[in-house]
């Protein structure tokens, strides 16, 4: 059973160029990623709230992510900012981060998101504090 209230890996930054989007998966859930032109990454269910299109075949412009169906625009958040007509739509958000050079997103209850700043870092490997023998050879006999 997979950890929803956790930060995953999704992408590399970048993969995610400025006004692209890419769509993934994310625990049995479509999602599509996006960098809106400020160079801000978002994350949202890969489903229009209209027709269920997926987001993904849609385009980046000045605000948000445009349905390529109807041309409605969600912003990061999943709010409509922009639509031709009808009632308001809002569409599912996911919390997202850049970090380490990868986009990571929190699939879980954003109530219970722990902050980007505790993400788990990567080891960092030194030189040993004590002296090693080097330089010898040392041969074993084996069978194969």
């Amino acid at each position: 059973m997979p950890i929803r209230n956790s930060w995953y890996v999704i992408a590399h930054a970048d993969e995610l160029g400025p006004g692209g989007c890419l769509g993934r998966e994310v625990m049995g859930e479509p999602v599509v990623l996006f960098r809106n032109l400020d160079g801000s990454a978002g994350a949202l269910a890969d489903r229009c709230p209209h027709r269920l299109l997926p987001l993904s075949l849609g385009r980046v412009v000045d605000d948000g992510l445009q349905c390529g169906y109807h041309g409605a625009r969600f912003d990061g958040a999943g709010r409509c900012v922009w639509s031709p007509g009808g009632p308001e739509m809002r569409g599912r958000a996911y919390p997202v981060c850049e970090r380490y050079g990868f986009v990571w997103i929190w699939p879980g209850d954003p109530d219970r998101q722990s902050p980007p700043d505790e993400l788990p870092g990567f080891l960092e490997f030194g030189v040993a504090p004590y002296d090693a023998a080097n330089g010898q050879i040392l041969d074993f006999g084996s069978d194969y």
